[in-house]
C-alpha cells in the first residue's frame, strides 16, 4: 500500500458491503497495516458513531420481528441520526 508522504492531508478509505461480506475483518486488516507504517488512524462507521448509530445497526440485524414493524423502527431511527 502507498499512500502519499505529506502528514498535512489525510486520507479517506471508505468500505462498503453486504452484511456478513467481511468489511470489520478487512478493516482491522488496512487499520494494523497502517499504525505498522506509522500513519495515525481514526475509524468510525456508518451510520453514526454514537449510541443512536449503535440502536441502529442492532435493529438491522433483528431476524425474528415482523418486517412491517422493523423497518418502520429503521426509518424512525435512521431519520433521528441525520
Amino acid at each position: 500500500m502507498e499512500l502519499s508522504s505529506n502528514t498535512n492531508n489525510g486520507s479517506l478509505i471508505a468500505i462498503e458491503g453486504l452484511d456478513g461480506s467481511g468489511k470489520t475483518t478487512l478493516l482491522t486488516k488496512i487499520r494494523e497495516s497502517l499504525i505498522k507504517m506509522g500513519y495515525k488512524v481514526v475509524c468510525s462507521k456508518e451510520p453514526g458513531n454514537n449510541v443512536v448509530g449503535d440502536l441502529h445497526r442492532k435493529l438491522a440485524s433483528i431476524k425474528d420481528v415482523d418486517p412491517y414493524c422493523a423497518a418502520l423502527n429503521r426509518s424512525r431511527v435512521y431519520s433521528s441520526i441525520r
